[in-house]
């Protein structure tokens, strides 16, 4: 029986010495879509066991600052390219430290087309011209308004009192802040009376 186990162990032995010798000369490797990038491209890299016989596992995926990682699992990494060099991409695959380095060149300069000249922009209307009254209501308005942002109430109330007697036609301005104001400040014994 012995003489049978003999051819039967070397055959064993020889196809196990040829199944680990075509998988020893296999190394694991990162495969780059690309050697040369521009800034604000991605790039797909993928790591490989080696052998379509042995399963890959990568790990540990690292860019240097030329790169940001997208994304990166046991088969592969994503990666974007966001500064001009020469930047390097590292993982462990299949417990063997590995790594690719990729050009990236700065994104080509944009040409602006000519401008053309500015055309003259038409003159525009003049505003019509307000008559003397118009002119004085614009003015107490004004005062009136900046007596009130500086809460000087009792002078634009007694402004507007004067304002709204002089100008019937534009009582319905003067109500409104006249309204405002004595929310904010009511009528005190020392104040006269509006209307």
């Amino acid at each position: 029986m012995t003489g049978l186990y003999k051819p039967f162990a070397a055959t064993l032995l020889s196809l196990t010495a040829l199944l680990f010798g075509t998988t020893a000369q296999a190394a694991p490797e990162l495969k780059v879509s690309a050697s040369e990038v521009s800034v604000g491209e991605t790039i797909q890299i993928d790591a490989s066991s080696g052998s379509s016989m042995i399963p890959v596992y990568a790990k540990e995926w690292n860019v240097s600052s030329q790169f940001s990682l997208i994304s990166a699992g046991r088969t592969g990494a994503k990666i974007k390219a966001i500064a001009a060099g020469t930047g390097t991409v590292s993982a462990n695959v299949n417990l063997k430290d590995l790594a690719v380095t990729i050009k990236v060149f700065a994104p080509e300069p944009v040409v602006a087309a000519p401008v053309a000249p500015l055309q003259e922009v038409a003159a525009t209307p003049a505003a019509p011209k307000l008559s003397a009254c118009q002119q004085e209501m614009v003015e107490r308005k004004r005062e009136i308004a900046q007596d009130f942002n500086e809460a000087r109430y009792e002078d634009a109330r007694t402004k507007l009192l004067d304002m709204q007697k002089a100008w019937l036609n534009d009582s319905r301005w003067a109500d409104a802040l006249l309204g405002a104001i004595d929310k904010l400040a009511p009528v005190t014994a020392s104040t006269p009376a509006a209307r």
